[in-house]
């Protein structure tokens, strides 16, 4: 018994192209905390789209695996409320990439790497930065709540978060 064959007119998902606007993750050069935040983040907004995969627990379960269970609780948390925060203010749809897909999870959306960024300009006091962020992300709208969450997100956990600005 082999590996199953592939069908012959997929594409290996681990191997799919880029769309338009992402990222390889390889090339952003996230510290470890960063791509963990990304990945909870991940599974809190799939959680949000497809209640029933219970995103949310994997999102917890990876959190115990990466910082313990102490941690985990309190770092979910403040993950779920920085997603809350975004969602209050945005109509538009959030792209993102889900940590399910093996093909998928390796590349950032622009909405994922932007999320990065005002992490980034939080834990650096780049508060005009952080504003600016915050705004696009939030479809225009001046979003202080999302800027003071992640404040507190970064200030609670940001260990390496501010290792590497993305433009």
């Amino acid at each position: 018994m082999g590996a199953p064959e592939r069908h012959p007119l997929r594409a290996d998902p681990v191997r799919r192209p880029g769309r338009p606007e992402e990222w390889r993750l390889d090339d952003l050069g996230l510290t470890p905390f960063q791509h963990l935040t990304l990945r909870l983040c991940r599974w809190h907004f799939h959680a949000f789209n497809a209640p029933e995969s219970q995103g949310w627990l994997r999102a917890l379960q990876l959190a115990t695996g990466e910082v313990g269970a102490v941690q985990a609780g309190a770092l979910c948390y403040d993950v779920v409320a920085l997603v809350e925060a975004l969602r209050a203010v945005r109509r538009s749809t959030f792209r993102f990439n889900p940590e399910a897909c093996a093909g998928c999870r390796c590349w950032a959306t622009a909405d994922e790497r932007r999320l990065l960024a005002l992490l980034g300009a939080v834990a650096r006091g780049q508060e005009g930065r952080a504003q600016t962020e915050a705004q696009l992300l939030s479809d225009g709208t001046p979003n202080p709540d999302l800027v003071a969450t992640a404040r507190r997100y970064s200030t609670r956990h940001g260990m390496g978060l501010s290792a590497q600005p993305l433009a």
